[in-house]
């Protein structure tokens, strides 16, 4: 059982995880997305850590494999990036970044002042981490979340079938990108074939 943050990650013992985490891609990440965000006041945490669980989530759907490897934990507000953490110390240590706590964070405002964080950049992520689909896929993140709150993005989050299953403060596995509920014309053509094989009961 490894330990991140205060964390416990359930690991069965000698498996190397299917998709390795990457630190410093990770945390190039992190300033790719924060940049674009560099002049709004109103971008806080939870907006940044929606913008990396749907740019993993989005790559594991298109490429097979989530873009950083990251560990996303159940969360209040959805999928937490859990090594967010760290980044948001290491960064600014190497002046990379500032945090910006308080007032000056705007995002939501019902979250106790001392716990409103920004993490405003001092340049963006270096484009040579990634592989040139991961950066479009990074933009059309971007641009499609622009104006929506952090919050609407959260209350997403909520409703993937990924968050509802895992158990409270524990992974999130990166497969369950691909769960999605049953439409009715799925339902529909399971009954059908339900019934032509004779497994329905009256």
């Amino acid at each position: 059982m490894a330990e991140v943050a205060g964390y416990r990650v359930a690991r069965f013992e000698g498996e190397e995880p299917r998709f390795p985490y990457q630190q410093d891609k990770f945390y190039e990440l992190v300033l790719y997305l924060a940049h674009a965000f560099k002049d709004d006041p109103t971008f806080g945490r939870i907006k940044l850590a929606k913008l990396i669980f749907n740019s993993d989530f989005r790559a594991m759907r298109e490429f097979g494999h989530p873009i950083t490897g990251v560990t996303y934990i159940k969360d209040t507000w959805g999928h937490n990036p859990l090594q967010l953490l760290l980044a948001e110390l290491d960064l600014p240590a190497d002046a990379l970044a500032r945090i910006v706590i308080g007032d000056d964070e705007e995002e939501p405002r019902f979250i106790r002042h001392d716990e409103r964080r920004r993490l405003v950049p001092t340049r963006s992520g270096n484009p040579r981490y990634f592989a040139p689909e991961e950066l479009r896929l990074m933009d059309a993140v971007i641009e499609e979340y622009r104006e929506t709150p952090g919050i609407a993005m959260s209350d997403e989050s909520h409703k993937t079938l990924g968050w509802q299953l895992a158990e409270w403060r524990r992974p999130i596995p990166l497969d369950t990108a691909f769960l999605a509920k049953p439409t009715n014309r799925d339902l529909e053509e399971g009954r059908a074939v339900a019934e032509h094989l004779g497994l329905l009961r009256e």
